[in-house]
């Protein structure tokens, strides 16, 4: 009797351990988006972004793919938006990117504000504010359809 009880015991504490790992996995991958914004920083620089895909997947919001290029390495990222029912409108369109310089893949497209006709390129390791903009204020939050705040 007392060999069934240590089993099921043991049989519990495993079925515990993989439980609570699903969960926090799932937790995870549920705030995957929030989580890289919070790593882009203060710190972050400006880049040019181009949109090159639109996914549209289940009950996800559609995801923009864009790639952007800092210090001659071409990374990949995404931007969910429920502001586009296609790509064609914006399919090669350019944008401003907002990444980490220390980790240069943790990135945040700014549909806000499209880059200008009049700039064709963004520096090496890119720019401290966004040309003619300005540096922008807390990344993290959502602004409800609005852009972000500018830092004066």
């Amino acid at each position: 009797m007392a060999n069934n009880y240590n089993v099921d015991n043991i049989i519990y504490a495993i079925i515990n351990i993989i439980a609570g790992m699903f969960i926090f996995f799932f937790i995870l991958l549920m705030f995957a988006s929030y989580i890289q914004r919070w790593f882009i920083g203060d710190e972050q620089k400006y880049t040019i972004g181009i949109i090159m895909d639109f996914k549209v997947g289940g009950k996800s919001s559609p995801n923009l793919i864009f790639t952007y290029t800092v210090n001659e390495q071409k990374h990949t990222g995404s931007e969910g938006t429920y502001r586009f029912n296609s790509l064609k409108p914006i399919y090669k369109k350019r944008f401003y990117v907002g990444f980490n310089p220390k980790h240069t893949g943790y990135s945040r497209m700014f549909l806000d504000y499209p880059v200008p006709d009049s700039i064709q390129s963004a520096p090496f390791e890119g720019w401290d504010s966004i040309p003619y903009v300005g540096r922008l204020v807390n990344q993290v939050t959502i602004w409800n359809g609005k852009s972000p705040p500018i830092i004066k």
